[in-house]
């Protein structure tokens, strides 16, 4: 798959969450903490940020984690691929929010389930 068409994916993939009202960035990391996509870049996932998430999700373990902060509201969870991370304006809807990332997971679970056929 070439580079183009790899960011389409992604792209697709992110969009529903990325055209939600406030959210600011949609990205996806790796479980170490690199960049496979983004959005937007911005202070959230710059490289320093985006280790600083990973860690904290290998070290929590939980799904997901949503920090409330002066600018915005951050959500790491955990994704088939590593981490998905929303950085967000805190006019966002957190339940239309929580709802959308669940979908979009469950959308790269389903992506990575699929086989071609013979």
């Amino acid at each position: 798959m070439r580079w183009a068409e790899a960011n389409t994916v992604f792209d697709r993939l992110l969009q529903p969450l990325a055209e939600m009202r406030a959210v600011r960035s949609v990205t996806l990391l790796d479980s170490d903490g690199f960049l496979i996509h983004t959005t937007a870049m911005d202070a959230t996932n710059s490289e320093p940020q985006r280790l600083r998430w990973s860690k904290l999700c290998k070290e929590r373990g939980d799904e997901r984690i949503t920090m409330m902060f002066e600018r915005g509201v951050v959500v790491v969870g955990q994704a088939p691929l590593g981490v998905l991370l929303v950085h967000a304006a805190h006019a966002v809807n957190l339940g239309a929010l929580y709802t959308c990332i669940d979908r979009t997971l469950e959308t790269i679970r389903d992506t990575g389930r699929r086989q071609d056929p013979p």
